[in-house]
């Protein structure tokens, strides 16, 4: 709100400072020429409403010219954000997960921080499709989601669907054990709470995939790589399970 007030107001004073430009050089300009063909006695009336007629109409055009060009911007700006989320979960969708990661992967990589992936993938959510349907699966994983939204840190971890049942976390500063760590209970929390949908009860579970930055990763695709790895595990092995990549935990035992 106060925002918006402020954008317009910024508006209302750009308006005026570009209309007392031109008003002033139109009358010195109407000025100059009146008094050269009419004489002093015409020059300045002439000037005068050369002065105020632009003064009058000129922050009116300027300001929703102005104005319509923000909320053009804001209304592309929002679009844009649109395309990079998921519409089933409101986290981010694969492209702008990838587009943030890269970013993000990029920072930790050059300052030598560590960075954790945790690969989550919903179980058996094909059989809660077919049980319940598709509006109960969506249920689902907006349920999975807002866990993830609640246990996250704001700002600093990237969350986002990666497609299907899968969702994708980026942890800064996470150590393979700490993400491990997270990850269980993360699993805990799922495997404790049903999704209520119409009148079933809906029990729900996961399967996790912990990786951790290795110095030969060149980008998020390379961590999120053996994340996916770590998760066949973790599904192969029965499901509803976290298993670490083994190669990160090999790198932190050395």
């Amino acid at each position: 709100m106060f925002s918006g007030i402020k954008n317009k107001a910024e508006a209302w004073r750009r308006a005026w400072q570009f209309s007392l430009v031109i008003s002033l050089t139109t009358s010195a300009a109407v000025a100059l020429v009146s008094t050269v063909l009419w004489g002093p006695a015409l020059g300045l009336p002439a000037a005068l409403v050369a002065l105020v007629v632009p003064s009058s109409v000129l922050p009116w055009m300027t300001f929703h010219a102005v104005d319509s060009k923000r909320r053009l911007n804001e209304t592309l700006s929002t679009l844009e954000t649109m395309t990079k989320m998921d519409s089933t979960t409101r986290l981010l969708n694969r492209a702008g997960f990838m587009e943030s990661g890269r970013a993000l992967f990029d920072k930790l990589k050059a300052s030598g921080e560590p960075l954790s992936a945790v690969l989550i993938d919903v179980d058996h959510l094909d059989n809660i499709n077919r049980a319940h349907g598709y509006d109960c699966g969506d249920a689902v994983l907006a349920q999975v989601a807002e866990l993830l939204s609640m246990n996250i840190q704001p700002g600093v971890d990237l969350a986002a669907r990666y497609g299907g049942a899968a969702f994708v976390l980026l942890l800064p500063q996470a150590e393979h054990a700490w993400a491990s760590a997270f990850a269980e209970r993360l699993r805990g929390t799922f495997a404790n709470r049903a999704v209520r949908h119409a009148d079933a009860y809906v029990n729900v579970s996961a399967s996790f995939g912990v990786a951790a930055l290795q110095p030969g990763d060149t980008g998020p695709d390379d961590l999120i790589a053996r994340a996916s790895e770590a998760l066949r595990d973790a599904k192969s092995g029965g499901r509803n399970k976290v298993h670490v990549r083994h190669e990160a935990a090999q790198a932190l035992a050395a």
